[in-house]
């Protein structure tokens, strides 16, 4: 299917981008498959690409009819953890937050598993900052590691925990402050908090952290049908599938794989050897690409980014960004870009 599409739209797109192949399309726009899907922020916690595995899917589920789709809005799905489950569930040797994955192993793990309700999550670090509540936990278990090595005569669990119960108390104190009153019902108490910590992973331990919030009420289902899909990077249009796959009735979000720097350092970047592959000083992230139009006869993207509605820290090239969305050129967009990636419902169809 993915090489087939890609035939399809390099013969379609045989010359690129011109004027006329970049007519105006918003995906948040009402009627789109974004309206309902608001802008979130990573909140310095490196997970943007599990940010835009959670608003893909959640874009599929409100832009199709049940039983493919629904319409709870008010559901939308926690990238904490999804970016923490796919980590355990994939086996993986490194923590959650070094954002060295793809997007369609972590959308896929939403969709085998369901997805967690991002308010029951955000209520435990709302008065605080997420990463202030991940390297809480991280200092913690990091001690609690610590402190099991240095006791590794003692074999009874009831002893080390008599030792470090004192540290365990003082974390849920700290994590206290963080949570709204509704989110404190939802903290760990002292020996949840010390099983999780017994992981030598902290992404296991952060797993276990979630588990009772996620877990009850029951993770959203999502219909088995849905199915990412990579697309194929044609040259010299390189990105003409966008277009194409913008254009279609019911068109999804698509995940790019590009460089921070893009945003940063503005259109002059470029992130790319001449063999396709990431320069040294390129900062990867994901993105969603949700529109496009003509700018200045320029053909630009606009990009979802998960670094909320702040508009700190984009080029004067883009600014101003669009309450959490930036628009980018195409020809930049190219010179960063490697990955593209779409929820389809088994059989291709959007």
């Amino acid at each position: 299917m993915g090489a087939l599409l890609f035939l399809l739209v390099l013969t379609t797109f045989s010359s690129g981008a011109a004027a006329g192949d970049c007519p105006e399309i918003r995906l948040d726009a009402k009627g789109g498959s974004m309206e309902h899907v608001p802008v979130t922020s990573q909140g310095h916690v490196g997970i943007c690409y599990a940010h835009a595995a959670a608003q893909m899917l959640d874009a599929f589920r409100f832009s199709h009819p049940a039983p493919v789709g629904d319409t709870d809005y008010a559901h939308i799905s926690a990238p904490l953890d999804l970016a923490a489950g796919f980590s355990k569930d994939d086996d993986a040797t490194s923590d959650f937050d070094d954002g060295a994955y793809h997007i369609c192993p972590v959308a896929r793990y939403g969709i085998s598993h369901g997805t967690c309700d991002e308010e029951r999550v955000r209520q435990l670090y709302w008065k605080g900052e997420r990463k202030g509540y991940t390297r809480s936990l991280y200092k913690t278990h990091k001690a609690f590691q610590e402190y099991l090595k240095a006791h590794a005569q003692l074999h009874d669990w009831e002893e080390l925990k008599k030792g470090f119960r004192v540290a365990a108390c003082n974390e849920i104190r700290f994590l206290r402050q963080l949570a709204t009153s509704a989110g404190q019902s939802l903290l760990p108490g002292p020996d949840l908090l010390m099983a999780a910590l017994r992981y030598e992973n902290y992404t296991d331990a952060m797993v276990e952290v979630l588990r009772p919030v996620c877990d009850t009420p029951p993770r959203h289902p999502l219909h088995p049908s849905l199915r990412c899909e990579p697309v194929a990077l044609g040259r010299p249009d390189k990105l003409a599938p966008l277009h194409e796959l913008l254009a279609v009735k019911s068109a999804q979000p698509i995940a790019v794989k590009t460089c921070t720097n893009i945003m940063t350092e503005g259109r002059s970047y470029r992130g790319l050897n001449s063999d396709g592959s990431f320069t040294k000083g390129c900062v990867k992230h994901f993105l969603l690409v949700i529109g496009q139009k003509m700018i200045g006869g320029r053909c630009r993207y606009l990009l979802r980014n998960s670094w909320g509605t702040d508009e700190d820290g984009y080029s004067d090239d883009w600014n101003p960004p669009d309450h959490g969305n930036v628009w980018i050129d195409e020809a930049a967009m190219a010179a960063n870009t490697v990955e593209l990636c779409h929820l389809t419902s088994e059989g291709g169809a959007p």
